[in-house]
């Protein structure tokens, strides 16, 4: 092979190179672009997704809050109602005391 076909070769790996280089370059811009919208857009549909959960927690919250006021409802009155069956209990034991001490 002579000079010519050597320099021809060499033209032709380098200058594919050359333009592979040239053209990432050029592109360069174009993948940050890219990376930073996709980078966005995950970012967009993480906020959503917890926009979502913390929807449904405050939902779950103000169920369990419910369900708590009413059993705290409910113990107040089995309470009073055991408190006023004590003070019933109470004046009859004290009824029956009085009549054993007058026999």
């Amino acid at each position: 092979m002579d000079a010519a076909t050597w320099v021809a070769i060499i033209a032709a790996v380098f200058g594919g190179a050359g333009v592979k280089m040239i053209e990432k370059w050029l592109n360069r811009s174009t993948d940050k672009e890219d990376s930073g919208l996709k980078l966005r857009t995950e970012l967009r549909e993480e906020l959503e997704r917890l926009r979502e959960e913390l929807e449904k927690t405050k939902d779950d919250l103000e169920e369990y809050r419910e369900k708590y006021y009413k059993l705290m409802d409910e113990f107040s009155q089995t309470k009073i109602d055991l408190e006023k069956a004590l003070y019933k209990i109470q004046q009859q034991a004290e009824a029956a005391q009085a009549v054993i001490n007058t026999n």
